[in-house]
């Protein structure tokens, strides 16, 4: 059956106007592997897993690692140059050293999981299921809080916090949340994208809201206003798990394969993986990761995308972890 989504993949790519010739290679992760999140540090690539903890490769997914992260479940995970903040169901994590050692950071957060981090410069964000934390020599709850809507992403941009969340009680809240000073006050966003945001992530000036059902928005100031983007994208449907931005190129993980645009969202094209359900996606240089429910880590090459079918397959004889 491995055999098969792997060429059902390829020949989509081959046969619609608007898929580009794939290549994407199985990572050596190994099989039956759920991932959880990808990310990334120059060279360096992580991936955290629901039940073998995280990984790490140098060598763009050739061989991979097993950081000394010491769970087995990793919900989601930051990287910032050496610092890695990441999350388990039993609380957070620090590793200053690339992920050989780890050390617990849990002081005044709650009990509650958290379910998203955020980045910007050296300020860290943590969300749980209807807080948001700032990290200093401790982490600091700021002034939000909400009853009715589940946290499911966060987004920073300069001195502007977005949180997207998922309505999950259906008690009619706002899809996205913003703080224009820092945390202190927040407002939701105007023009909602969808009241079920899964994954922000910030381009320039511009952030991109990945929603389930919903598609694709964007906002170049700040979430006062979104425009949904669609060209190139499978109706407003589409369910968006994950978002990666680098430069103007911005790849979306959905329920419908991976997604990139080369434009910063004015059309996308769809490079692949359609039998797979993508719940993680990263960009290193010139490769695009996607991470899976229970087939690990693909890999594919921004250089491969238009050069046409492979004359063999690509599929890797990989071992289960």
């Amino acid at each position: 059956m491995r055999w098969i989504a792997l060429t059902l993949s390829i020949s989509c790519c081959l046969l619609f106007a608007n898929h580009a010739y794939c290549k994407w290679i199985q990572t050596d992760l190994g099989h039956n592997v759920n991932i959880n999140a990808l990310g990334v540090s120059g060279s360096a690539i992580f991936v955290g897993t629901d039940t073998y903890g995280m990984f790490l490769s140098t060598n763009n997914g050739i061989s991979w690692v097993k950081t000394g992260f010491p769970a087995r479940t990793v919900t989601t995970f930051v990287v910032n140059d050496n610092n890695i903040f990441a999350s388990t169901d039993s609380g957070v994590y620090l590793s200053i050293n690339n992920g050989a050692s780890w050390t617990p950071v849990n002081n005044w957060l709650t009990n509650e999981p958290i379910l998203a981090f955020a980045v910007s410069n050296n300020n860290y964000f943590a969300a749980t299921r209807s807080q948001v934390f700032l990290y200093g020599a401790s982490w600091t709850a700021m002034n939000f809080s909400s009853t009715d809507d589940t946290i499911a992403s966060l987004a920073v941009n300069g001195d502007n916090i977005l949180v997207g969340t998922d309505d999950t009680n259906h008690m009619g809240g706002y899809g996205i949340y913003l703080s224009s000073d820092k945390g202190g006050s927040w407002i939701p966003s105007k023009g909602q994208p969808g009241t079920k945001v899964e994954a922000l992530a910030v381009s320039d000036n511009k952030i991109f809201a990945g929603t389930a059902g919903s598609g694709v928005y964007v906002t170049s100031n700040n979430g006062a206003s979104w425009t949904y983007v669609d060209a190139g994208l499978p109706g407003n449907f589409l369910f968006v798990k994950a978002l990666a931005a680098s430069g103007k190129n911005i790849v979306a993980g959905t329920s419908y394969g991976v997604f990139l645009s080369t434009n910063n969202g004015a059309s996308w094209l769809n490079i692949g993986l359609e039998n797979q359900m993508i719940t993680a996606v990263a960009i290193s240089g010139t490769n695009i990761f996607a991470g899976t429910t229970g087939e690990g880590v693909w890999r594919e090459s921004f250089s491969e995308l238009h050069k046409g079918p492979s004359p063999k397959s690509t599929h890797r004889n990989s071992k289960d972890r």
